[in-house]
């Protein structure tokens, strides 16, 4: 007779998002890695960069224990994961750079000169791969495996964009057009996310993004002045989007365009 092999314990079996146990228990798991990351951004505030990392960490850590890994495939997306993120990179520096075009279009600044400041570079670099990672982690791919049942892509994009606007309205300054920016934005990221079945474009469009509006547009390598409102301040957010009409039009357009093509997608 063949053997049947032991089914692994109870505390190793992966939760199921499909029933409602396993999402109340992904749900809360995922809060209280959420809480955890919060609670070590505090703590360690006075050192910068070390914060930003630790909660990219704790994302990535915590939320792998729920389920929410990188790719739902992960063998399969690997050889073209370098290639995504790179891909990614460029799509968000092409928009930080569209933003800040119109920006100085319309009046609403204007460019200063400045320099090549490899610290200030550097940091934004870091400062964005490492937010980019822990905002993808926990407002897309722990809201797409929430949402695994529901059959609607709208509905699971609204969702993750909803979680980013809810936590930038709660930013100490933040503006209720500023969390629709920044929700809108963070539906484009997870229709990348549904399209590719994988998190490595979408996270390297929100590190491109971020690095080019705080680094490249903020001292790098220029110095945008007056954008403050436009380009938006919000650091903690996922998207230092802005307060503007026109960022949310063009985004909504784009947000409409990303969802086409995760739709084609799911379909395929």
């Amino acid at each position: 007779m063949t053997e049947r092999s032991p089914s692994p314990p109870q505390a190793d079996r992966p939760l199921d998002p499909t029933t409602a146990s396993g999402v109340a228990k992904i749900g809360a798991g995922g809060l209280f890695f959420f809480a955890a990351s919060l609670f070590a951004g505090g703590i360690l505030s006075a050192y910068g960069l070390v914060s930003l990392v630790a909660k990219a960490i704790i994302a990535e850590i915590g939320l792998s224990r729920l389920g929410v890994a990188w790719a739902d495939d992960p063998e399969e997306a690997a050889p073209s994961s370098t290639k995504n993120v790179v891909r990614g990179i460029g799509m968000g520096l092409a928009a930080s750079v569209l933003a800040a075009l119109a920006a100085f279009v319309l009046g609403r600044a204007h460019f200063e000169p400045g320099g090549l400041v490899l610290a200030t570079l550097g940091t934004g670099l870091v400062s964005a791969g490492a937010t980019a990672v822990a905002h993808e982690l926990f407002f897309r791919g722990l809201v797409l495996k929430l949402t695994s049942r529901v059959a609607s892509t709208a509905l699971r994009v609204v969702a993750c964009g909803a979680a980013e606007a809810a936590f930038a309205f709660g930013q100490p300054g933040a503006t209720v057009l500023e969390a629709a920016v920044l929700g809108t934005l963070g539906g484009i990221t997870a229709c990348l996310w549904l399209r590719d079945r994988a998190a490595y474009t979408a996270i390297g469009a929100h590190a491109g993004w971020l690095f080019g509006t705080r680094a490249v547009f903020r001292g790098g390598l220029f110095e945008l002045a007056g954008s403050a409102s436009f380009m938006g301040g919000l650091g903690a957010g996922a998207f230092s989007g802005g307060a503007s009409w026109l960022v949310l039009a063009c985004a909504l357009v784009a947000a409409a365009a990303s969802l086409r093509a995760s739709r084609a997608a799911a379909r395929a």
